[in-house]
């Protein structure tokens, strides 16, 4: 698997990507955080043996079902975090594979450690993600601006967040 082999952390998927095929992301034994963009309509089984997985952020408007093995079988054995775009969690039911997903939250915007609020810690996170120096279940929650690439515009928009609050 190539991504296994050069070590990828995060992946954040680009908007305009409307498909993800099946195994796109197995195998992955450094893969701690995932970004799933609302233009994407039809998920397969992508993130089967990533047993480092540990957040998934799926910014959908609408709920696209995963692919049964999706996440096996670490979802059954972990305490994985999904995070989906606002007023989504009440979307998912039981028929779902999301539904399984031992904790469920909604984003918070700028909310980089998903702990439920945008605060100072969050800007601390940011940063150390941007030295390359953070904890890379964070790094997708850093590109505040979900434009692919955490960089000094997603930490002043945090602060500018937490400013305006």
């Amino acid at each position: 698997n190539t991504l296994a082999f050069l070590g990828i952390s995060s992946i954040t998927i680009p908007e305009g990507v409307t498909t993800i095929e099946d195994y796109a992301f197995a195998q992955n034994n450094h893969l701690r955080s995932a970004s799933i963009p609302g233009t994407v309509t039809s998920l397969g089984s992508l993130f089967i043996d990533c047993p480092d997985l540990a957040r998934v952020y799926y910014r959908g408007t609408t709920i696209s079902a995963p692919g049964v093995e999706a996440f096996a079988p670490e979802l059954w054995e972990s305490s994985m975090h999904l995070i989906v775009s606002k007023g989504m969690k009440n979307k998912i039911d039981e028929d779902m594979l999301w539904y399984y997903f031992p904790v469920i939250t909604e984003e918070v915007n700028g909310d980089v450690d998903a702990n439920g609020t945008a605060d100072v810690s969050d800007v601390n996170d940011d940063i150390n993600t941007l030295l390359g120096k953070g904890d890379a279940v964070n790094a997708v929650g850093a590109d505040v601006n979900h434009d692919g690439i955490t960089d000094i515009s997603d930490v002043s928009q945090l602060i500018n967040i937490i400013l305006n609050k």
